[in-house]
């Protein structure tokens, strides 16, 4: 604790007078840090030199005090009001699955049509083997099913991938394969992508340091035009 407050105090100082420094130690989940985070980090390790990165990737929301984190990345809506925030994107979920795949079985036209189709699901997260679609009623879960449910949606996502299967992730995930076209997109004028806001979070002080500052700064400006984003006009699904 001594030492943070060493290091912040060199921040205080720096605030005026020189770039950021210090450490900051940053919890982020899996795919955040492989699909976005990880690739920006050698324009911002150039940008913030006397910056050293402490990262603990993790699924698991931490006590940012407990764990002395200095700013977490956090998706979906923000259950604790102790924390600070500030919003740099947003997430949908995405269907999709590889050319190979869909020469193979077909496209789905229709959401009923994929009780035809290997439908490839997380476990451990309620409500993955039923996915939304909008209809005249409202939103309504269809049921899906296939050979392979896994814990892990870089696992799966590898899956669909090699043409195991369909699958719905974040665009976060499957953004890059889908404008590559190693992944098609299907049922887009129906599908709910249900989405979700990104935040960093950070536990709220009289002056937030420079070093802290100076990551949620990079974060809004390299995330806030969602660049996993791919272009899905409605009614466009192939």
């Amino acid at each position: 604790r001594i030492v943070g407050e060493i290091a912040d105090a060199e921040s205080d100082v720096m605030r005026f007078g020189g770039a950021p420094r210090g450490r900051v130690r940053m919890s982020v989940g899996t795919a955040f840090a492989t699909y976005a985070l990880v690739p920006a980090l050698p324009e911002f390790m150039a940008r913030y030199p006397e910056i050293t990165l402490d990262l603990v990737v993790s699924e698991y929301a931490i006590d940012l005090v407990e764990a002395g984190i200095d700013l977490a990345i956090r998706v979906g809506p923000l259950g604790d009001v102790n924390l600070a925030a500030r919003r740099i994107g947003d997430l949908e979920r995405v269907i999709s699955a590889a050319p190979a795949y869909l020469e193979k079985y077909g496209v789905p036209r229709k959401p009923e049509d994929l009780a035809r189709h290997n439908c490839l699901t997380l476990t451990g997260i309620a409500g993955q083997a039923e996915w939304p679609f909008r209809g005249s009623g409202g939103v309504r879960p269809v049921a899906v099913k296939g050979n392979i449910t896994v814990n892990n949606a870089e696992t799966m996502y590898e899956l669909a991938l090699l043409g195991l299967g369909v699958i719905r992730l974040s665009d976060i995930i499957v953004g890059s394969a889908i404008r590559s076209g190693r992944l098609v997109p299907i049922l887009l004028d129906a599908h709910q992508p249900e989405p979700l806001p990104l935040h960093a979070v950070y536990t709220p002080t009289r002056r937030r340091p420079p070093k802290v500052d100076a990551v949620i700064q990079f974060l809004v400006e390299k995330f806030a035009s969602v660049p996993w984003r791919f272009p899905h006009p409605v009614g466009k699904s192939p």
